[in-house]
Order: C-alpha cells, then structure tokens, then sequence
C-alpha cells in the first residue's frame, strides 16, 4: 500500500499538483486510506466522523493539515466516512454501509446547510449487509456515466440510478 501510495502522489506532483501528506500516528498502522478520514464538498473539507476507534485516531494526524485549510467542516453527529460520499451535479450520494449512519448523513445535510451550500443529500441503502462503503459497488466514472454492482442495491435504488446514469454493470 505504502509503495501505491507514494507511485500516486509522484504521478500526481509530476502534474504540478503539490501534495500534502498527513503526519504519522504512532501505534497506528492503518493510515492507508485517507479518502475515508475526510472529503471536499465545494469549497469545504468536511471531517469524517469514523465508527471505529482506530479510525478516529488517524485523524490526529490530519490536524496540522486541517487547521492550514480555509473551510472546514466538523460534524456533530453519526458516523460518516469518505469512501461513502459521492458528488453528482448538486447532489451528494452517501452509502449507509458499516461505517455510515442515517444520522451521519443528517449531520452532514445539516452542516452544508448552515454553510450555505445548497446540494442535495440522497441516502443511498443497501439492499444487503456486509457493504463497507458506497465506491465499492458504485462509482462515477464519467459525467452520466457510472459503474455498478446492481445486485448490491433494491430494485427500487437500481431504477433511482438508472434514471440518472448510463449504467456499466459489474461483478463484486
């Protein structure tokens, strides 16, 4: 992971894109997956609020960087990770797998509100348990365009995505 991590972070600098890199934990060898620690709405780092307490001890690692950010927001409420929260258009999508709860999802709504962004937020269920998070089994990969494993999700949820993308069905 260590060795995927630094490959991309070079791809990304030989762009001139400066990256930044969270401070290590001590005890904490899971700091491998940033994207669930926090996302970007707009303008807005949003902190994720982690179910397990390891997660929740990665984030230390992240306050040098967070307080160098000009828009942070803190959520009050529920758990939420990254990998759950997807943007399409003026909407968020967020997967209400293990690691994120409707209440999670209310906190975030809430928190977009009173900071002026106006986006939907769609809870998106799972018609199964047992899922870690939404882009496991759904993700954009084009603008209208996404790649799914249907039966992941309700028949009802299926039709809700296939009136909004052009759908690329995949296995788990």
């Amino acid at each position: 992971a260590q060795q995927q991590l630094d490959a991309f972070a070079r791809q990304l600098e030989s762009h001139g894109i400066r990256v930044l890199l969270a401070a290590t934990v001590p005890g904490c060898d899971s700091q491998h997956y940033p994207r669930d620690l926090g996302f970007v709405i707009d303008d807005v780092f949003v902190l994720g609020r982690p179910r397990h307490e390891i997660r929740q001890w990665e984030i230390t690692g992240l306050r040098p960087l967070i307080e160098r950010l000009p828009r942070v927001a803190l959520l009050d409420a529920g758990t939420i990770e990254g990998g759950d929260v997807i943007l399409h258009d003026q909407s968020v999508l967020v997967g209400l797998g293990e690691e994120t709860s409707l209440l999670g999802v209310d906190s975030l709504r809430y928190r977009l509100e009173t900071l002026g962004i106006s986006r939907e937020v769609v809870p998106i269920e799972f018609d199964r348990p047992g899922v870690v998070h939404l882009d496991t089994l759904f993700n954009i990969v084009a603008p209208e365009l996404a790649l799914i494993c249907k039966n992941a999700f309700s028949a009802k949820r299926v039709s809700w995505f296939e009136r909004h993308f052009e759908l690329i069905p995949v296995t788990e």
